[in-house]
């Protein structure tokens, strides 16, 4: 049964490779989604993983961004 599995999924994502394979970035098109985190109390690296037409979703670490209301983003590029 796991095989069978195995095999369905392979062959979806032969045959429909935009279900399964994310598009490579050049090095420009990375960086453009790090970004510096700065708050009040700590300091780290984030990652740009979403946005909408007022707001960059960021992942971090928590010790960066822990109670901290307010924070400044710094990007690379």
């Amino acid at each position: 049964m796991k095989k069978l599995i195995q095999l369905l999924v392979l062959g979806l994502m032969l045959f429909l490779p935009s279900l399964g394979f994310a598009q490579p970035l050049t090095m420009d098109e990375a960086l453009e989604g790090v970004c510096r985190v700065n708050t009040r109390g700590a300091r780290g690296s984030g990652t740009v993983f979403s946005e909408d037409k007022e707001n960059y979703y960021i992942m971090t670490n928590g010790h960066v961004v822990e109670r901290a209301k307010n924070g400044h983003l710094e990007f690379f590029q």
